[in-house]
């Protein structure tokens, strides 16, 4: 009996430290210069292990010191701490999925990453050839984006689908959603050449896809309105982050809220846009 206790005890201790605490990990930067290990309450869209850096990254493309700041600012009003412990870069690095950022200390001995190739169903995106700016001021590195084809999205089904009634094809209607779904492919295409600096674009793409697809046919129409949404929902954070009466930590308690493994970069927005009134 006491063979079988003693594991669950420990396996009921673990599932508990799990769902409800998070390893928060402060990289050394200028307040903090040797860096901590947080053991922190498990917040909203904080990851098991985290770091103000991974949630900026999700949610914003990059780590600047506004956006550390104002997670940290978060961090500290709203969870409690229950163990400081010594920076950890390995926690950093699992945090952020490999990323570097400018204060944080290399990981040593990193192999470059080579970009995923293609898979069956799927086309690379060449990127562009001005990379917009980082929240921080830098540019963001090019990223390779992959793309369904049209072929999988199998767009023919999809509107003779939805314009068959009783039987009967909508001729008219099945040829203006079939012109919606080649829009939707260009614009698709356009928005992740475009964005391809961006690292969050593959993953905004990915999950609009999942969402659009149903039964194996894809909704493309949808998909670039959704990455369309999240991309401008991005630049209107960042516009709005380099101009007087920003709130900072308005912005960290939206990131809180909405910026989790998948973050929605237009509910943080409209989130902070209903908080403080913003236009």
């Amino acid at each position: 009996m006491r063979t079988i206790l003693v594991p669950l005890i420990v396996f009921a201790i673990a599932v508990v430290f799990y769902t409800q605490l998070s390893i928060f990990v402060v990289p050394p930067i200028g307040a903090v210069p040797e860096g901590r290990t947080l053991i922190i309450t498990r917040l909203n869209n904080v990851n098991f292990i985290d770091s103000a850096d991974a949630i900026c990254e999700r949610l914003m493309g990059g780590a600047s010191l506004f956006c550390r700041g104002a997670v940290l600012a978060r961090i500290g009003s709203t969870a409690t701490i229950y163990a400081r412990l010594p920076y950890s870069e390995t926690l950093y690095s699992i945090s952020t999925g490999g990323l570097e950022y400018s204060g944080a200390p290399p990981a040593n001995g990193s192999p470059a990453e080579q970009p995923p190739q293609p898979s069956e169903g799927q086309r690379a995106v060449p990127s562009a050839r001005v990379a917009p700016k980082s929240t921080s001021g830098g540019v963001h590195a090019q990223h390779q984006v992959k793309l369904p084809t049209p072929e999988s999205g199998n767009y023919s089904q999809l509107c003779s689908d939805k314009w068959t009634k009783r039987g009967v094809l909508n001729q008219e209607m099945f040829s203006y959603c079939m012109n919606q779904q080649a829009d939707g492919d260009r614009t698709l295409a356009d928005l992740a050449a475009k964005y391809s600096s961006l690292p969050w674009t593959q993953q905004v793409i990915n999950v609009a896809i999942e969402k659009w697809t149903k039964r194996g046919m894809r909704d493309e129409s949808m998909v670039a309105y959704e990455v369309s949404q999240q991309v401008d929902a991005y630049l209107d954070i960042a516009y709005a982050s380099k101009h007087s009466g920003f709130q900072r930590d308005t912005l960290a308690q939206c990131i809180t809220e909405w910026g989790g493994q998948a973050p929605n970069r237009s509910m943080t927005w409209y989130c902070y846009k209903r908080a403080t009134g913003a236009d």
